[in-house]
Order: C-alpha cells, then sequence, then structure tokens
C-alpha cells in the first residue's frame, strides 16, 4: 500500500468512527433537550388525537396538550408545530401513555433500528462492488452525516423514510408491487418524495407506480377520515405558516430564494416548485438514457428532489445515502466519500453562521446532485460487479 493509499485509509476511518460515534450521542442529546425535539411535536398530535380531537394543527391546542403531558410551564414561544400527515400522529398514540422520556426512547430505538435495516439493505450490494472496506465507508458517509445524526438528536422520522427509500430501489425489479408500497413510506414527507413518481412514469415502471399509489392512497383516506371535513384544509394552511416562520435553515433552491427574498415572501415556494418542473421537463428530454440505466433513476430523483422541493431542511439529507451507495459503485468509491465528507465539513460551517442562513450546504449538495448525474451518465458498471441495491 503507499503512502497516499494510506493516508487516505485513515481519512476514511477517521470519518466513519467519528459519525457513528457522533450518531450514537444523539439519543442522550435528544433525551436532554426533550421540549425542543421534533418528537414533542408529534407525540403531542397523538395526545391530541388519542383525547378525540380532530384539531391537530391547532397551535392553541396543541401548546395546552403540550404542556399538560410535559407537566410544565413552556418558555414564552415554546410552541408544538406538528407538520406531518395524521398518520403520523395516529402511529404515536400507544407510546404516548408513557412519560415523554420514556415514550422519546422508544421512538430513538425504532428510528435506529430503522437506520440499521437501511444499511443492511444497502451494504451487501455495495460491498460486492467494492469491498468490505469501502462499502462500509460509503454508507456511513450518507447514512450517518452530521446532518443526518442531527435528525436523530430532533426526533426525526428519516431513518424510517431511508429504509423505505433502501428497500424500494432494491425491490424495485424483484418485487415492483412491493417496493412501490415501501417506496411511499416517503410520502410522510411529500415534498422528499416528489420527483420518485416522475421517475416511475419515465421508466415505465407501472407496478411500482402502483404499489406507491395505494400506498398513497393509504395517507390520503387516513387523513381524511381522522381530521374529517372541518379540520382538512388546517394541515396545509399550517404548513404555509410554518415555512413563513421558520427561523431553521432550508436546503435548496427555496432556502436560497427565502434568503434573498425574505422568509414571508412566496417567491422561496415558487422558486421550489419551478426547480422541480424543470427538473422534470429536464428527466423527460433524456428519457431515453435514463431507461438504458434504470438502476439510477430512482436515486437520483430522490437527490434531484432535496435540491429542488420547498421545506428542505439538513436532516432530510440522510436520504443522500442511496444516491451514494449507487454513485460510489458505479462511477467512483473515493468521491462519495469525499462527498460525505464535504457535507459533514458544509454542515459544521453553516450551523456557525447566523440563521436561517445555510450556502455551503447547498452548494456542496448542488455539487453532489450536478457531479452524480455527470458521473453517472459517464459511470460504466465494474466488470462482474452486482447493479447495486437489486
Amino acid at each position: 500500500m503507499t503512502r497516499r493509499a494510506r493516508s487516505w485509509r485513515i481519512v476514511t476511518v477517521a470519518l466513519v468512527v467519528l459519525d457513528v460515534f457522533n450518531l450514537a450521542l444523539q439519543p442522550w442529546r435528544a433525551w436532554r433537550d426533550l421540549i425542543n425535539t421534533d418528537f414533542m411535536d408529534d407525540a403531542t398530535a397523538a395526545r391530541i388525537l388519542a383525547t378525540g380531537s380532530r384539531c391537530l394543527y391547532c397551535t392553541p391546542v396543541q401548546h395546552v396538550v403540550e404542556q399538560q403531558y410535559l407537566g410544565i410551564t413552556l418558555p414564552t414561544g415554546q410552541q408544538s408545530s406538528f407538520l406531518h400527515p395524521p398518520l403520523a400522529a395516529l402511529a404515536l398514540v400507544p407510546v404516548t401513555s408513557l412519560t415523554p422520556h420514556v415514550a422519546l426512547l422508544v421512538f430513538e430505538a425504532a428510528m435506529l433500528a430503522c437506520l440499521v435495516g437501511a444499511v443492511a439493505v444497502l451494504l451487501p450490494t455495495v460491498r460486492t462492488a467494492l469491498g468490505p472496506f469501502d462499502a462500509t465507508a460509503v454508507i456511513v458517509a450518507g447514512a450517518c452525516s452530521l446532518p443526518a445524526a442531527w435528525g436523530v438528536a430532533l426526533g426525526q422520522w428519516d431513518p424510517l423514510l431511508l429504509l423505505g427509500a433502501a428497500l424500494g430501489c432494491a425491490w424495485l425489479t424483484r418485487r415492483p408491487l412491493l417496493a412501490g408500497a415501501v417506496l411511499s413510506l416517503l410520502f410522510l414527507k411529500p415534498q422528499v418524495v416528489i420527483m420518485v413518481p416522475i421517475a416511475l412514469i419515465i421508466l415505465q415502471r407501472w407496478r411500482v407506480l402502483v404499489g406507491m399509489m395505494l400506498g398513497g392512497a393509504v395517507w390520503l383516506v387516513s387523513t381524511v377520515a381522522i381530521l374529517g371535513t372541518d379540520h382538512l384544509s388546517d394541515w396545509w394552511t399550517r404548513g404555509i405558516d410554518n415555512f413563513r416562520e421558520e427561523n431553521t435553515p432550508m436546503m435548496g433552491v427555496a432556502g436560497v430564494f427565502r434568503e434573498i427574498f425574505g422568509s414571508s415572501s412566496s417567491v422561496a415556494l415558487d422558486a421550489g416548485v419551478a426547480a422541480l418542473g424543470i427538473a422534470t421537463v429536464l428527466a423527460w428530454i433524456w428519457r431515453a438514457q435514463l431507461r438504458r440505466d434504470e438502476t439510477v433513476v430512482i436515486p437520483l430523483a430522490l437527490a434531484v428532489a432535496l435540491l429542488c422541493a420547498p421545506h428542505i431542511w439538513a436532516h432530510d439529507l440522510i436520504l443522500l445515502a442511496v444516491p451514494l451507495a449507487v454513485y460510489g459503485v458505479r462511477v467512483s468509491s473515493t468521491r462519495a466519500i469525499v462527498s460525505g465528507i464535504a457535507l459533514d465539513v458544509a454542515y459544521l460551517i453553516d450551523s456557525a453562521l447566523p440563521r436561517p442562513h445555510a450556502p455551503a450546504e447547498f452548494l456542496v449538495l448542488t455539487t453532489i446532485v450536478v457531479v452524480m448525474w455527470i458521473g453517472l451518465k459517464r459511470g460504466r458498471m465494474p466488470d462482474g460487479a452486482a447493479a447495486p441495491l437489486r
């Protein structure tokens, strides 16, 4: 092994160790900062639902119920902000019979199990192409990055979405209906999955699309059943209000326009929608090439959604684990690992900046998507390597 190769191996080992160690600390961080976690927003909605109320997105109701659940008076300005579909609240009703800290630990354990499951799905085929060392580093660079760990600290659902994305890509050809069903888990955050149906249409994967739409129907029917007609518009209204009020750095095109024009401007939302429209047109123009190389299309659709869609936050970047795994196999494991390192560094830079600015992560995310697209257009499977995630 050359000196350069040894140095790179040391850097790679350091990345893996630091990312995994940092991730392991996040449940304790969530326990310590319970009232500041997003889990409390979801748990509060579950408690509201358990009382028989349908007012899941009513801020005054959320504030009262959260204080009752925690048994404390919240600081001025501290309030719950549940934004997920109602089915997410229904799923948490059983655990909210526990004390808040115990409920959080149960949720964190479930999310870490989902993360381990996603790694278990991604690792075997990547290891076949890259070997155990590089495969582990590539997967950790995406699934255990600093932004991904932040999602665990917040009590976010992102590991479940990563598991759905990994299984959906793995079963795309072998179990198409089931692949669509697990991909529909991503409707928990519709913005991250918005490009996937378009990709399936381009690929003419109709059975996968049917499975995904059936899963989407479950989300839709459950939303109507839980909220009723009186509160059906509350989710959309609360989401728009949160978009204007949120002080957390937003990723992608919408985040850049929000910084330029201000959070109260509809320009940021319009910019995100326009970017998705442009991406859709380009995908249609290149549809013939995409159909010849379908193993990369779903991962690339996820990456494009993270770059273009509104309401994308740093912790959602855990979904880059799937595109980086494919990129590592198809093009270069070294570049995939460097992308993970760059994402960690960008996260640290943006964390030190005044909110809501996140220019470093936007630049890194844009670079990853562009370089990934160029590399995948030129890249070829190594001889004898298994197609990733199939």
